[in-house]
């Protein structure tokens, strides 16, 4: 059965074979994808395994590890999660496992482990960069996250290798695509990058009349947002440009009556101002990527 024949590879890679000599390399392939690859420069590996570390909250998840090599269908923590009925041909889920335990990770994770065993297929070419796999990362608190990589000691990293990781300055900074809050094919996207872009049309209750993005005297909608809301309401273009976020209480993001902020968005705010909060539900995320927290 694959699955006890799986359970052997495990025995294989904690036990030094063989003499193997490995690098592996990794690198930055955009939009927040690291994509690591191996060199076998000598031997014939019958698994790898590698620790990997992400600074700044960056993480990724069991879907999110792809264009794995073929060359190693055996992944020995989903083997162990999946007991008897492991079967890795056809290949069966991640090669994403825990750090410092047996086992594919649940959620997201900030540390992890790429394990990989070889069985039955051709050994890989010797001297030829190969791709282990990518790795799409999501965006911690920082515009990049820097990657440390190293041997899995508790898998047994590469079979009996002398291993090598060649990574500059022990990691790898992964980039991410600052994604704009709003869609571009929102309706208003155009008005929106004319005004520069304001963040408040991105909080999650803009469009009920939280004008501030900030929860007020255990409202949504209070008085603060009423005084914002007042100093630009009926303003033309010019004066609106001179309030400070005046855009921001033009709740349905369309100019109305040859005014930003009209009666239309007078009829909003009155719907919802000094309501509890189960009256004010988020807006539709339709148009947006993401909300916004205001500062």
């Amino acid at each position: 059965m694959k699955n006890l024949i799986a359970l052997l590879v495990m025995v294989l890679m904690a036990s030094p074979l063989m003499a193997d000599e490995i690098t592996i390399t990794a690198e930055d392939a955009g939009s927040g994808v690291l994509s690591v690859f191996y060199t076998v420069v000598s031997g014939a590996p019958v698994g790898i395994s590698l620790n990997f570390a992400c600074s700044d909250g960056a993480t990724t998840t069991a879907a999110d590890v792809t264009n794995v090599d073929p060359c190693f269908p055996v992944y020995l923590d989903q083997a162990h999660d999946t007991g008897e009925t492991y079967n890795f041909d056809p290949v069966q889920g991640s090669p994403l496992a825990n750090a410092d335990a047996a086992g594919v990770p649940a959620g997201a994770v900030s540390e992890f482990a790429i394990c990989m065993g070889r069985l039955g297929q051709a050994a890989p070419a010797i001297g030829t960069p190969i791709k282990l796999c990518d790795i799409q990362l999501t965006q911690g608190t920082a515009a990049s996250t820097c990657v440390s990589i190293a041997a899995d000691t508790l898998r047994g990293g590469v079979v009996g290798s002398v291993f090598t990781v060649n990574v500059p300055a022990s990691c790898v900074t992964v980039a991410f695509v600052e994604t704009k809050c709003m869609k571009s094919t929102a309706p208003e996207y155009a008005v929106w990058q004319a005004w520069g872009e304001p963040d408040c049309w991105c909080y999650d209750r803009q469009c009920r009349g939280n004008v501030d993005g900030k929860k007020t005297y255990l409202r949504y909608v209070s008085s603060t947002d009423l005084d914002l809301f007042k100093q630009a309401y009926n303003k033309n273009d010019a004066a609106l440009a001179l309030i400070t976020n005046g855009m921001c209480a033009n709740l349905d993001h369309a100019k109305t009556y040859l005014r930003f902020v009209s009666s239309t968005d007078l009829d909003i705010f009155k719907t919802y101002y000094n309501k509890p909060d189960a009256s004010v539900p988020v807006c539709d995320m339709t148009n947006y990527n993401f909300w916004k927290v205001a500062p």
